[in-house]
């Protein structure tokens, strides 16, 4: 029967849950120096708490040493504060973002639209597309960052935590540097960044009685609760050799962890007006993925950077969104347009759909890259994989195990 004729339908509202308020949790140390870790936990296990809508919230102020105008913070700077930020429920790591302030800035420019990004700018994320740039204005600074925007698990685990000890822990960068972008080329320009506090905002859910009293049931037969995401994984390679070509063995991984995307980016260090969160084309011409004897792109991309010669690679940064997030986030234009493209390349590749023979063995990660002309020195790779991972705990024993898919028991 069509639906237009369900006249008689009863109205449905959703009253499972009484309330939801944010609530602040801070860290267990007061000073935030280099290279300190900062863990920021919370103990109490009979409440509910939803992650994914939770943020870092950080207060600092900015001193410029000389005072002369000639130094300005970068994109996403405040996240170039951190050299590492990680997720762990019961004392064992669940994610783990390493260079935070790269990681994202790839994630960022894949991921989102111009509206997505404006939302985004407490937290500093001010991107090229967008017409205000990140200046040094003023000497005291707040951003509040969503831990989606770190972090695979905040990112897609989008259900409430129960029953479970959580902490949040930051370890901050041992320089600052890369926060900022000197428009001398001597480099004496310096800024000190001091951070004077960091909390953790997550949201409480609370739950009405019918709904809550069946947590209750599920939680006492402690049954595993599953926690299925996508982690993004960096690497680097410091340097690429000053030829025209250069073949870079990125990691070995299990099965279990097979890649679902690859994200390179290409970033040189010229002089002290190097800016970390800018990337550049290296005059690439070609660029392979080879997941053990799989190749991907299966042809050539026969790319010219300098003539603009570049859609296909445009066309699969733009596929991306399509493909990871399916229906549910393809409406508005992606963040990078094509003449824009030249200034801020990002090479996607979509190994998602893969042989069986990739899918049943370990995976050797190996990325082959082709120039017009040699790599310039100091030239560094990026490359960011995503892929699958499982986590399952269980709320009333606390156990914790990671890569543990539907067919494998948790008390395997």
């Amino acid at each position: 029967m069509s639906e237009i004729l369900n006249v008689f339908n009863t109205a449905i509202f959703d009253d499972s849950l009484s309330s939801e308020e944010y609530h602040t949790y801070l860290p267990r140390i007061q000073f935030f120096n280099s290279s300190d870790e900062v863990r920021i936990p919370i103990s109490h296990q009979d409440i509910y708490t939803y992650p994914h809508d939770s943020y870092i919230y950080i207060q600092g102020n900015i001193e410029e040493l000389d005072g002369t105008g000639q130094v300005q913070l970068i994109n996403n700077a405040y996240l170039f504060l951190f050299d590492e930020i990680r997720y762990e429920i019961n004392g064992v790591e669940i994610d783990r973002c390493i260079k935070p302030g790269v990681t994202s800035t790839i994630k960022g420019y894949i991921s989102y639209t111009d509206n997505e990004s404006k939302s985004l700018q407490s937290g500093d994320w001010i991107p090229k597309p967008l017409t205000k740039q990140p200046t040094f204005l003023t000497p005291n600074f707040t951003a509040c960052i969503p831990l989606s925007f770190i972090l695979g698990f905040g990112e897609d685990y989008k259900k409430i935590i129960i029953n479970a000890r959580q902490e949040l822990v930051l370890l901050r960068s041992r320089s600052d540097d890369n926060c900022y972008k000197n428009d001398v080329k001597d480099g004496t320009k310096k800024m000190k960044i001091t951070i004077t506090n960091i909390d953790w905002r997550i949201r409480h859910i609370t739950v009405n009685d019918k709904y809550r009293l069946q947590l209750l049931n599920v939680l006492n037969k402690d049954s595993p609760i599953l926690i299925p995401f996508r982690k993004w994984e960096l690497f680097e390679l410091p340097s690429l050799r000053e030829t025209k070509k250069d073949i870079w063995s990125v990691k070995s991984s299990t099965s279990l962890e097979r890649p679902r995307y690859v994200i390179i980016a290409f970033q040189t260090k010229r002089d002290a007006k190097f800016d970390a969160s800018d990337f550049q084309h290296a005059n690439i011409n070609n660029i392979k993925l080879h997941l053990n004897s799989s190749q991907y792109p299966y042809d050539n991309l026969n790319l010219s950077m300098i003539q603009k010669r570049y859609g296909n690679v445009y066309n699969m940064y733009t596929n991306f969104r399509k493909s990871y997030y399916g229906s549910n986030k393809i409406v508005g234009e992606p963040l990078i347009d094509f003449d824009l493209f030249h200034d801020v390349p990002l090479f996607v590749i979509d190994c998602s759909k893969q042989l069986e023979s990739v899918k049943s063995s370990s995976v050797d990660i190996k990325l082959e890259f082709e120039a017009d002309l040699p790599f310039s020195k100091n030239t560094s790779v990026f490359c960011l994989i995503i892929h699958d991972t499982i986590v399952q705990y269980r709320p009333l024993t606390g156990l914790v195990q990671k890569n543990k898919f539907n067919r494998m028991p948790l008390d395997e």
